[in-house]
């Protein structure tokens, strides 16, 4: 998926929001829509996740979080939330902004994300050739 453009449509956002819209607002709220994508497609690109195949649950929680993004970076009448819901949906947005930033959560599908454990086995050189090819594996990683 390229780094440009809305993930959500208008109809996403209606849903998200549970507000109906006047179809000439629609129109009016793609262009939001792919402005507050901006800070979305930020997080990716400092992952390397532009052009890679998004994992199957991914695409739903792109467009939720475009949808945040879009009410709490424009102050949308229609979105009725107080200033408090606002800022703590712009704490949210910016704390998942994160962990996509630090490839805590990762986007792209069949990568696992940082905090996926990982396993290791300590090599023991218990006679002098085992030993001789540890230092070697090491050296060869080393270079």
């Amino acid at each position: 998926m390229p780094c440009d453009g809305a993930f959500a449509t208008p109809e996403d956002f209606t849903k998200q929001w549970f507000f109906d819209f006047e179809p000439a607002l629609e129109t009016d709220l793609q262009p939001l829509l792919a402005k507050s994508a901006g800070r979305i497609h930020a997080a990716m690109a400092a992952q390397g996740m532009c052009d890679c195949a998004l994992a199957s649950w991914a695409e739903d929680y792109l467009i939720e979080l475009n949808c945040v993004a879009a009410a709490v970076m424009f102050n949308l009448p229609c979105v009725r939330i107080t200033e408090e819901q606002r800022t703590q949906f712009w704490e949210y947005l910016n704390g998942q902004l994160d962990l996509i930033r630090t490839g805590e959560i990762e986007l792209c599908s069949g990568e696992t994300g940082k905090e996926a454990p990982a396993f290791g086995v300590a090599q023991y050189g218990l006679t002098p050739i085992t030993e001789a090819e540890i230092i070697r594996n090491n050296i060869l990683k080393d270079l």
